[in-house]
């Protein structure tokens, strides 16, 4: 249930931000940086060198951050041009595609909790549709 009002948080949030400021590339590249901020911050807490971390770790890094910032850049767009509804039910829907890996790629247990979980997540799709 934490996990669920969270995530309605973060969606509203992220809808009005970027309808206000009308600039979606303006509003994601804003909480890119608040994010890495605080990503560096809780890091070097655990007490880990960010610069060294970031040497040792760059294409990785570089990867990720690059694909993040794009899907998100994607997301707060359509944030913009659709209903917040779907856009973040099919954002969401993400989680289907991560069980299909992880079951199949990585080869990890998938237990009837998750499944139902997945079930559910493809119902709410489906229902959204009606």
């Amino acid at each position: 249930m934490l996990a669920a009002l969270f995530t309605t948080a973060s969606v509203i949030i992220d809808a009005k931000g970027a309808r206000l400021g009308a600039n979606p590339l303006g509003y994601a590249a804003t909480i890119a940086i608040l994010n890495g901020a605080v990503m560096a911050a809780l890091q070097t807490v655990r007490g880990h060198s960010v610069p060294d971390l970031l040497r040792r770790h760059w294409p990785i890094a570089m990867f990720g951050a690059l694909a993040s910032s794009l899907s998100y850049q994607l997301y707060v767009w359509a944030l913009m041009q659709a209903p917040v509804a779907m856009v973040s039910a099919l954002r969401e829907s993400s989680m289907l595609f991560a069980i299909v890996i992880a079951a199949f790629w990585l080869g990890e247990r998938i237990g009837g909790w998750r499944l139902i979980a997945v079930g559910l997540m493809a119902l709410g799709a489906a229902l959204m549709r009606l």
